[in-house]
């Protein structure tokens, strides 16, 4: 059978199972799918657009075209804004997955969970929160995750870097801004935040991937993240910020020392819990750690964005990272990986966000 017209029938079986979990068969990850996520794919399908993020390649143009079709179909739970731009005129988008109960529009007391990837770079981070996006919205069975939350997205804080590693430079960590009289450029957004920026020794050459820039906050995206984290600071009950450095795992702050005596516990218990669901979930090949920033690191790492969180009184401030590309190309080297993998790593870090969803949700 044409795979244009397999597709076709199996929209047409996911429309007819709106609503009713006993039809087998998903789509996009989902068990029910909403009718307007339906409808949004069906015109998605005519112009030979990818569907499912599983299938997308990652890069600006998609998620501009995707955003576009989701605040047409779905704007009932979806909503997309942009009032910044970076030094290559690439939008900074701010995304909204909420769905107002008894169509209460005011959001009040309703607490929110913030999360922003791609700040080093890369595709992976930015490809696994177009995902959560995707869960949220295009599936009825988590309405329940966006019915007592709001979930506020930055779904790429770092697009010139984005596209930069995405053609050229693949263990590019910074953005793209000129510097100085021109002969370089690029600035580590990760290192750029206003806390304990001058603690650390400073890359001396603007050349290093880490140069944290000629002052804090020096940076649009920077800027673009922290009004954010202002803008929400009275609701934001988590805050989440997706990297590709490193192995994976769920850390808290700090990353400028290692200091125990201003280490909340509940963090500590909380990435435990977070940890356990994605490694019950997502198999032994490679452990999810839970541990701080500066441990996993076993350096300072200065101008944190979650350290800075920490410091705005934000209760819940995690580090998330992933790697798929880098974890793969070290465990094909000594043992056989199902072509699976990836997939089922990114479903395991959903996992472990219905289970910061319930934390955050449970009055106790």
């Amino acid at each position: 059978m044409d795979l244009n017209v397999e597709l076709l029938f199996l929209l047409i079986a996911v429309t007819t199972c709106v609503g009713d979990p006993s039809i087998s068969g998903t789509l996009c990850g989902c068990k029910m799918v909403r009718q307007c996520y339906v409808d949004m794919l069906l015109d998605l399908h005519e112009q030979d657009e990818a569907m499912c993020m599983d299938d997308a390649e990652v890069g600006t143009s998609t998620y501009m075209i995707y955003f576009k079709a989701l605040q047409k179909y779905c704007s009932s739970v979806f909503n997309v804004t942009s009032d910044y731009m970076t030094a290559e005129s690439r939008s900074l988008y701010e995304v909204q997955v909420h769905l107002p109960k008894d169509g209460d529009k005011k959001n009040e007391n309703v607490p929110v969970i913030l999360m922003e990837a791609g700040q080093n770079g890369g595709v992976e981070p930015v490809r696994l929160l177009l995902l959560f996006i995707e869960r949220l919205v295009a599936c009825e069975e988590n309405d329940h995750m966006i019915q007592n939350v709001r979930w506020i997205f930055l779904p790429c804080t770092n697009p010139d870097g984005l596209e930069y590693v995405r053609f050229d430079r693949p263990n590019w960590g910074k953005n793209t801004r000129k510097l100085g009289n021109g002969g370089s450029y690029g600035v580590a957004i990760s290192r750029n935040f206003d806390y304990h920026w001058n603690d650390c020794e400073k890359a001396k050459s603007m050349l290093d991937k880490y140069y944290p820039g000629p002052a804090p906050a020096s940076e649009i995206e920077t800027k673009f993240i922290r009004n954010a984290l202002l803008k929400y600071k009275d609701d934001i009950k988590a805050y989440l910020s997706i990297r590709r450095d490193g192995q994976h795992g769920i850390l808290y702050p700090h990353a400028f020392s290692d200091k125990t005596d201003d280490v909340d516990p509940r963090q500590v218990k909380i990435a435990e819990l977070v940890s356990l669901k994605v490694n019950q979930r997502g198999g032994t090949l490679q452990a999810f750690v839970n541990n701080s920033i500066y441990r996993i690191n076993n350096k300072p790492v200065c101008g944190s964005s979650v350290d800075y969180a920490h410091a705005q009184g934000i209760q819940l401030p995690f580090e998330l990272r992933v790697g798929f590309e880098q974890d793969l190309h070290i465990l094909k080297t000594f043992q056989t990986v199902s072509k699976g993998h990836d997939a089922a790593l990114r479903a395991a870090y959903f996992s472990g966000m219905r289970e910061l969803h319930a934390i955050v949700t449970n009055p106790k």
